[in-house]
């Protein structure tokens, strides 16, 4: 009996498709089957290169085949940045951070928005743009060099935090403060 194999690794970068192996291993790929493999193979090296997983963030709410629309909305963002209070970090004797917008649009808009910025996915590819609006606290949120003797009282608190996910995945895919 002959079977198509698909092996996916448990990273998820290997790829191998071989038609015409018997599932005993007795049959030889066919020269055919071998260029499938090489352009499999070479078309997830770079998916790899060119687009970053980014950081696992949303829990997505449901399972979506159309790349147009978003596996999660608002509620799943407003969870996830419940879980995790570190990023609404207000300034002492102010107002708490709240969620403001929460948009998805493409991956170019996004870039465009941030000033050229690359976002690590296609330009026409779903993105999810959240604004949380402060002001924030930044002084842990930022590296200064050593000859700066920075303190983080003198670290001015940023009126909003942008973050870009991916609309399928949830992953984080960027992280930046604006005033």
């Amino acid at each position: 009996m002959k079977r198509d194999i698909l092996v996916v690794g448990s990273l998820g970068v290997l790829l191998v498709a071989l038609a015409g192996v018997s599932l005993v291993g007795h049959s030889v790929p066919s020269a055919g089957a071998m260029a499938l493999v090489h352009q499999g193979v070479r078309q997830m090296q770079r998916n790899i290169i060119t687009e970053p997983p980014g950081v696992s963030a949303i829990q997505v709410s449901r399972r979506v085949t159309d790349p147009s629309q978003a596996a999660y909305g608002r509620p799943e963002v407003a969870q996830y940045l419940a879980s995790n209070p570190g990023l609404l970090r207000s300034v002492p004797g102010s107002r708490s951070p709240q969620l403001g917008t929460v948009e998805f649009i493409s991956a170019s808009q996004a870039s465009a928005r941030l000033n050229g910025e690359p976002i690590g996915r296609p330009n026409d590819v779903l993105v999810c743009w959240v604004e949380i609006l402060g002001p924030l606290d930044v002084s842990n949120s930022i590296s200064l060099p050593a000859v700066e003797k920075a303190s983080p009282s003198t670290i001015p608190p940023a009126a909003k935090e942008i973050l870009v996910f991916d609309a399928q995945t949830g992953n984080l895919l960027l992280s930046t403060f604006s005033n």
